[in-house]
């Protein structure tokens, strides 16, 4: 028992450093029975660690949100916050929102926040070393309200306003560049002055934080402290490694004794899964629009139902001897289609076409079998032609050949079938086919 006090002591620490307020050690043993007296101290620890873990701050304190905003939509809002992150426990979402109960339920969601996202590591790595962001000032400076100071400006007077504003921002801009490169030509020089004098293995020059504390010794204190301060916060949490198995064992004790409670009671069926800050109104419309939703469902079942028994039996009645025949008969008809093609009424395509036009230019011709005949040529092509391949042209001559003499076969056996209907059209008559072209 004193182990895992100490640990939870540890953990407190942990959370102090990074950022958060310190609890109480004694709130995790009176949360492990669900007592209501920690139920605030544990939705503050959510709310900080959240903050840091998102944002690297609290911008608003937990007392002070309470005050500004109702109790109620704080706990909404936290609620909303894990639900994101991954929670979506009822027990969780079933809490009450006035902060009165639960305090179990929050232990369990700190100690999931705790190992599912690496929460302490996380905000380690967004916290800076004082010796790389060197001493802030302390001074702020005051920003004038100018909010409600233009308000009963025409619109051509808040036009003029905006354009000098416009300018002065590109004037700003102008001006931070300049700060920005002056900024890294002042640490060049530094660097450039401080060459050989290193305080950091691998590095030969000073840095602007060491150079300043040189030139002022009696920052060296405020230094020391933050460094002591740093050094502190990264003890506790290798103490926190080296420990927190203790913690989870404890955690597993409290996750028993929950579930050891809600074995001996009946679970609420109405307990919703997911909590969201929605308006009443549209929770009903919401409710109405699904149970339409479900009876059309109900109303299309069984007509699906009769597509699935229909396609299972025509899967049963079809074999392989059905396709065969099927395909069968698919060929057979392509046939038929291909021996009476040429008897159909010639198409646009089966016209007689005009003479081939032979083209002696070509973009890349080869260079085998290329031959130049003068006699054919004149004085004017031999300056605008190159040789072409002999092959070539007579393929081409050949293709052209063989598209004539099918364009032929196609009339003949049209014409002839047109001159036997009307042949069978005139009675007594004698048709004489005349001889064949080829």
């Amino acid at each position: 028992m004193a182990a895992i006090r100490e640990t939870v002591c540890l953990l407190a620490n942990v959370l102090e450093s990074i950022g958060c307020t310190k609890p109480k050690a004694e709130i995790f043993r009176l949360a492990k029975f669900n007592s209501s007296d920690v139920v605030i101290p544990f939705w503050q620890v959510l709310y900080e660690l959240h903050s840091m873990y998102t944002v690297g701050r609290v911008n608003t304190s937990f007392q002070d949100l309470v005050q500004k905003h109702q109790p109620v939509k704080v706990a909404q809002y936290i609620k909303k916050c894990y639900q994101d992150l991954g929670y979506l426990f009822p027990d969780f979402t079933s809490l009450q929102d006035d902060m009165s109960e639960g305090s179990r339920e929050l232990l369990l969601v700190l100690a999931w926040f705790l190992s599912s996202h690496r929460v302490v590591d996380c905000c380690l790595e967004n916290t800076t070393s004082p010796l790389d962001t060197g001493l802030r000032q302390s001074g702020k400076r005051q920003i004038p309200d100018r909010s409600n100071s233009h308000d009963n400006l025409t619109l051509g007077q808040r036009i003029q306003r905006l354009n000098v504003v416009s300018g002065r921002l590109h004037l700003t801009l102008k001006h931070l560049h300049a700060l920005h490169r002056q900024k890294y030509r002042l640490i060049h020089r530094v660097h450039t002055c401080t060459e050989g004098v290193g305080f950091v293995p691998g590095r030969s020059h000073m840095s602007v934080v060491e150079t300043d504390l040189m030139r002022h010794p009696q920052h060296l204190k405020t230094m020391l402290g933050l460094l002591e301060k740093e050094n502190s916060m990264l003890s506790l949490v290798v103490s926190w490694k080296e420990h927190e198995h203790v913690f989870w064992k404890w955690m597993e004790s409290v996750l028993a004794l929950k579930l050891e409670e809600n074995s001996s009671k009946d679970a609420d069926p109405e307990i919703p899964l997911v909590h969201y800050n929605l308006n009443p109104g549209l929770v009903l419309k919401l409710f109405t629009l699904r149970q339409g939703l479900e009876a059309r469902i109900l109303r299309l079942e069984p007509a699906i139902a009769r597509l699935d028994e229909l396609w299972e039996d025509k899967q049963r009645s079809l074999n392989m001897a059905d396709l065969q025949s099927l395909a069968k008969q698919v060929n057979a008809e392509l046939d038929h289609i291909k021996s009476t093609i040429g008897l159909k009424e010639p198409h646009s395509s089966d016209l007689p076409r005009q003479d081939p036009v032979f083209l002696y230019s070509k973009p890349q011709p080869k260079k085998t079998n290329s031959v130049y005949i003068p006699e054919l040529h004149t004085g004017e092509d031999i300056g605008g032609r190159q040789p072409q391949d002999i092959g070539l042209e007579i393929e081409k001559l050949q293709t052209d050949i063989a598209r004539l003499k099918l364009d032929i076969e196609v009339k003949e056996r049209y014409y002839r079938q047109k001159l036997d209907d009307y042949a069978a059209r005139v009675p007594e008559s004698v048709c004489i086919q005349p001889a064949t072209v080829t």
